[in-house]
């Protein structure tokens, strides 16, 4: 069997998942990766057993006219040359979120998509492919007509690493003008948007309002927490609540939708558990049962804290998805574009507080 020979730029822990989600399609090899850092590159390439490494992306295409698809895995301000690079090279394009630091650089991206011979284009959102995410969309439409949509996604990584390293800050010029909207934001924001496309009532949101929690004072990247009010035309109201500096939970992300014939609802999307109330009083549940999980291949890899098993799985789907081209539809460049100009409207919009206020109301609670 011919296999579909695919590279990786970037060598954090972002690609070492990509990777290792890649190893349960037998019919895709990894041939390169990339690098700002040929030591990065080397010690990658050296580990995972992988040909070919390379700090320069255009000498990759260069070399490899066969490479047919990349997967981009570097910091979030390198998103746009990199996959701008790999359109002109006319391969297959599958980038980390989020696709553009600005709603101005997804929509050049998406333009040139129409110029390039690439086949095919996706943006990394796998907790909308997670196997809890894809049965919870499956019983939207028990509902009715929708009501609200509330998502939120709690962690902690910013009062960690204000633990390790006082003050503490994400640098601006890797991460974008956005810390926890560009980050986390992103991911609720997306699954808002699944959520009305299940729902088949073409739903078509826009921002009403935003409070951004910021940490020293109002400037690139130091968004720590935000909570956004998004409407659609018909009356629904999606609340999104993100935090990097939860003081009850490492990583959660708790999802509810309400509807004219009932409520569906998940505690914790992590924990793999739906449970649905309808308006006429009756009650189900689902678990997802140890039967169907993917157990991960064997790795030395780390995932991030509190990220489970059920994390990795929403990538491999989305890897089989965009290979495959099975029924699961992979999120695209104008789904993105969609997210990042909602982002770009809840700050233009936004009021702002000290994030101090908010952890000190919420330790007295």
């Amino acid at each position: 069997m011919k296999k579909t020979q695919v590279a990786i730029v970037g060598a954090g822990r972002i690609a070492r998942v990509h990777w290792m989600a890649l190893r349960w399609l037998p019919e895709v090899e990894v041939i390169a990766v990339v690098s700002r850092t040929r030591q990065r590159a080397e010690d990658f390439s050296v580990r995972h057993g992988i040909p070919h490494f390379y700090t320069d992306e255009k000498q990759l295409y260069r070399d490899h006219p066969e490479l047919q698809s990349v997967h981009i895995c570097n910091s979030n301000s390198a998103h746009r040359d990199s996959v701008i690079h790999a359109l002109d090279a006319g391969v297959s394009v599958l980038c980390e979120k989020p696709l553009g630091t600005s709603s101005r650089q997804i929509q050049e991206m998406t333009a040139r998509v129409s110029e390039s011979k690439s086949a095919s284009q996706a943006v990394c959102f796998p907790y909308r492919l997670s196997p809890t995410f894809q049965k919870f969309q499956s019983w939207v439409s028990r509902l009715g007509t929708l009501r609200s949509i509330r998502v939120s996604y709690e962690q902690s990584s910013w009062i960690r690493r204000q633990s390790e390293s006082v003050g503490w800050m994400p640098d601006a010029n890797s991460y974008g003008p956005s810390y926890v909207m560009a980050d986390i934001g992103c991911h609720a924001l997306d699954l808002v948007q699944a959520l009305a496309a299940a729902s088949g009532s073409g739903l078509n949101f826009s921002m009403q309002s935003a409070v951004i929690d910021y940490a020293g004072k109002p400037s690139a990247c130091s968004d720590i927490a935000a909570s956004v009010s998004l409407e659609a035309s018909g009356g629904c109201i999606a609340q999104v609540e993100v935090t990097k500096a939860s003081q009850r939970a490492h990583n959660k992300i708790s999802i509810e939708v309400q509807g004219e014939q009932g409520t569906l609802s998940c505690e914790n999307l992590f924990s793999e558990r739906i449970e649905f109330r309808g308006a006429d009083g009756r009650q189900e549940s689902w678990d997802r049962g140890q039967a169907d999980s993917r157990t991960p291949v064997p790795d030395s890899l780390s995932f991030p804290l509190a990220h489970p098993e059920g994390w990795f799985s929403g990538f491999a789907n989305l890897f089989e998805a965009f290979y495959r081209k099975g029924s699961l539809q992979t999120p695209t460049f104008a789904e993105s574009l969609r997210v990042s100009e909602w982002i770009e409207d809840a700050f233009r919009q936004a009021s702002y507080r000290d994030i101090q206020e908010r952890l000190t109301r919420e330790s007295t609670r």
